[in-house]
């Protein structure tokens, strides 16, 4: 299993694919954000020296929308810390049932980055369902989102629960020394 930081960087290089095509020529259609999308896809294939999306799908859908699904899980890894994972994923579910593509961008609050992530989670569950018939846009979103919990919980709780002896370490021994003045 890639670690945390591995997931993330995955994740950047689709977001800021998705990002610079999408600063040089705004889609206007979800088929044309399906198809921003599928070039960060192909970023983040040959970041992992994967073949294109197109030649996977072509060998078997299997490995394509396998490769969907790791490129919206390293969007959520990528942007941890940036923006609660709850907020992104119902920013990408709400843009990717109702088809508005704008949602959140004059918001205040609201980054560029997670804008962008939003959309790029939004058109990659959408072409997941395009290409899955048995699978929704939504029900794309809920997997991706319960696999990155999954893997950030696997990686933080052995961590928080050293920082915690840590802590408690601390404390014992803070205890002990003012017991010795």
């Amino acid at each position: 299993m890639a670690t945390p930081l591995e997931r993330a960087r995955g994740g950047r290089i689709a977001v800021a694919a998705f990002a610079a095509r999408r600063a040089e020529h705004e889609p206007f259609t979800i088929d044309g954000f399906t198809a921003v999308a599928l070039l960060a896809v192909d970023a983040y294939a040959t970041y992992h020296q994967d073949p294109p999306f197109q030649d996977q799908a072509e060998k078997g859908m299997a490995d394509a929308l396998s490769t969907l699904g790791e490129t919206a899980t390293d969007v959520f890894h990528y942007m941890d810390g940036r923006t609660k994972a709850a907020d992104l994923y119902t920013h990408a579910a709400r843009i990717a049932v109702t088809g508005i593509w704008g949602i959140g961008e004059h918001a205040p609050d609201v980054i560029p980055e997670e804008i962008n992530a939003a959309a790029l989670l939004a058109a990659l569950s959408l072409t997941c369902s395009a290409l899955w018939e048995d699978t929704t846009e939504v029900e794309m979103l809920d997997e991706t989102y319960a696999r990155y919990t999954s893997e950030a919980e696997d990686t933080r709780f052995p961590f928080a629960r050293r920082v915690r002896r840590l802590v408690e370490a601390e404390a014992v021994r803070g205890a002990a020394v003012r017991q010795l003045r």
